[in-house]
């Protein structure tokens, strides 16, 4: 509470010092004029020089416009707090998709592995006899000695 107090009042010093550089009618007062706004004559500013009942120029404002000023920064903060806890809620919540994404990545990734392992373990695992080369060969040496064997029984039988 004091914390807050203390930085809405900090707040309603930079807003004073800053609104000499403000374009607004009421910043444009010279030293000794008084401007007020047109639709409250009650919320008025008069431009001070140094010398002048204080320490260094800026601005003088009557209680009701360093009120409203000072309120208007209290609102400043309470919105920028607001927004930045939405902001954050927001980022966290990507961040925990992108890990939820990420997390069913890698147990994708780990099935097809062991998919793929599985897979390579029953192709080095076949008998030799049921290997291509194995039985290519076979089958060639098989029909060679058919062949033989055909051609040797029809001698026998001439």
């Amino acid at each position: 509470m004091i914390l807050s107090r203390c930085r809405s009042s900090w707040c309603v010093l930079v807003v004073v010092s800053l609104s000499q550089a403000i374009p607004w009618p009421l910043c444009s007062a010279s030293a000794g004029e008084v401007v007020c706004y047109p639709s409250d004559p009650k919320k008025c500013s008069t431009g001070l020089k140094t010398g002048d009942s204080a320490p260094y120029d800026g601005q003088l404002l009557t209680p009701k416009l360093a009120i409203e000023l000072g309120q208007k920064a209290e609102a400043f903060d309470k919105r920028l707090e607001l927004e930045l806890n939405f902001r954050t809620r927001t980022l966290e919540i990507d961040l925990e998709l992108e890990k939820s994404l990420r997390e069913n990545d890698r147990e994708s990734f780990d099935l097809e592995r062991t998919l793929l392992m599985k897979r390579l373990a029953e192709a080095h695992s076949r008998p030799w006899y049921e290997h291509p080369a194995f039985v290519a060969t076979a089958t060639v040496v098989g029909v060679v000695l058919v062949i033989i064997g055909t051609g040797y029984a029809l001698k026998q039988v001439d």
